[in-house]
């Protein structure tokens, strides 16, 4: 995309620069400018001339736009300086966005290090990049590099605190001017014979703002006795938090705890509320705790045991038997490709008892193949054998584990709750992995009790209902 026949007059740039023509596509952005006057004064002499003497384009990197990286082109022209005496006989146009031999505008620059102050130069390029500039983690040290500090020896009030250039490793004092906040001087170290040695060659300081460092203090006092020293509002405000903590750690608690404006005696903490279960709906179930059965009435079989296949045990025992599993496998290899078929040389080669080495060699592949299972041992008894199977009839018939679990309840389970829903949830995860839970009927919600106990009341706990209730032993 190109535009043609367009005099801009930017604010980016000078009044007497213009843009004459701009090019732009899917990743920067093209600026073409010169400048409106044919004049131009030699640097060396002053003296003006109108007399070119040649031209050429160069070519600046600006401010990016909508993130896209953005470039100047200047028309830059070549004069013939006018003057007999002067020793320059052609001079240059000086651009006023950009030095000499410079690649970007004083724009970009600053651009540039208002970003990399906060920032790794190495992220700073990175963070750059996505914005529109192009630039290097080496550029934007040596943009560092060239700034320059100027010092004032007629300055009269300061800002003195130290600063790390590499944290816990060295460090700096930084000297600011007190009235524009703009660095001065930065002296290596933070001891006070680097400060002393300063202020000795500024004698018309007379007001220093400094922090608590006692190096400081003595180094100003020392030099400049009569200079009133005062404390940044940091440390004031440090100094004031330190105090008031000292005047209220004995009155106040570690820990205050507030609900709706109110202080509270103590933390509140959540209890388990369980709302009515439909008692109309759970009397039209009727499941018992005999075997579960097939239509044709062979037992069906289920797991309703607790495992976690994926726990360091478990992971450890898988891989013993993928390991057993090639042991008999390397057996039987070799026993096949022995000539004589002496089996003592067998288990003496494979460091196996002769019977253990009989026993794999008459497996079958099969029989070696059903080693990848976890065994499955006998489950102990447990209080919920008694609901087990009464558990596992009403999964499949799509009841969700609400109605399960209010249903066990009926039935007279006791256990808690804790209990009830993780046999709920292993059986369910075992049997029936791709099963979802139905609507609930009755859902377990969490919530803060209304508010402290008041003094003659204690909390006591009816099944899984929590409730306040007064309490004659505390009342006598």
């Amino acid at each position: 995309m190109r535009y043609r026949e367009m005099k801009w007059w930017s604010f980016l740039l000078d009044n007497n620069y213009f843009i004459y023509d701009t090019f732009e596509d899917t990743e920067s952005v093209h600026l073409f400018v010169k400048s409106n006057p044919h004049a131009c004064a030699c640097p060396h002499c002053g003296m003006e001339s109108r007399k070119l003497h040649a031209s050429y384009v160069r070519t600046l990197q600006d401010t990016p736009i909508h993130g896209k990286a953005t470039y100047l082109h200047a028309n830059v022209f070549n004069y013939n300086c006018l003057n007999p005496t002067c020793f320059s006989h052609t001079f240059t146009e000086s651009l006023p966005f950009a030095k000499p031999n410079q690649v970007r505008t004083e724009a970009l620059n600053t651009f540039i290090l208002g970003i990399s102050i906060f920032l790794s130069n190495e992220c700073a390029s990175k963070i750059l990049a996505l914005l529109g500039v192009t630039i290097s983690n080496d550029t934007i040290q040596s943009l560092y590099d060239r700034l320059v500090f100027v010092d004032d020896p007629d300055v009269e009030a300061i800002g003195v605190d130290d600063i790390a250039i590499r944290k816990g490793y060295s460090y700096a004092t930084a000297i600011y001017d007190f009235y524009d906040h703009h660095l001065i001087a930065l002296l290596k170290g933070r001891e006070a014979e680097s400060l002393k040695e300063w202020l000795r060659q500024h004698p018309k300081i007379h007001f220093v703002i400094r922090d608590r460092a006692s190096a400081y203090a003595k180094a100003i006092k020392e030099v400049l006795p009569e200079c009133i020293q005062v404390a940044d509002r940091f440390h004031l405000l440090q100094n004031l938090l330190d105090h008031l903590k000292d005047l209220f750690k004995f009155e106040l608690p570690n820990k205050c705890f507030f609900r709706e404006g109110q202080l509270l005696e103590k933390e509140l903490k959540k209890i388990n509320i369980e709302k009515p279960p439909n008692d109309a709906y759970l009397s039209t179930l009727h499941y018992d705790n005999e075997l579960p059965r097939y239509p044709d009435g062979t037992e069906r079989p289920f797991d309703n045991k607790k495992r976690n296949l994926n726990s360091p045990q478990y992971q450890k025992q898988t891989k013993n038997r993928k390991n057993k599993q090639q042991l008999i496998r390397d057996i039987r290899a070799s026993y096949e490709i022995s000539n004589n078929k002496e089996r003592q040389k067998l288990a003496h080669k494979f460091n196996v008892h002769p019977l253990t080495l009989k026993k794999y060699l008459q497996m079958s592949e099969e029989e070696i193949k059903q080693m990848d299972e976890p065994k499955n041992y006998k489950k102990r008894k447990t209080g919920m054998d008694n609901y087990l199977n009464m558990i596992f009839k009403m999964m499949p018939d799509g009841l969700s584990d609400d109605t399960n679990y209010y249903y066990l309840r009926k039935k007279g389970c006791v256990k808690k709750s804790t209990t009830v829903w993780n046999y709920i949830y292993v059986l369910s995860k075992n049997n029936f992995p791709d099963r979802q839970k139905m609507n609930p009927i009755h859902i377990t919600e969490r919530s803060y009790p209304t508010g402290p106990p008041l003094k003659g009341y204690t909390k006591t706990s009816e099944r899984t209902n929590e409730v306040w209730v007064k309490s004659s032993i505390i009342m006598a």
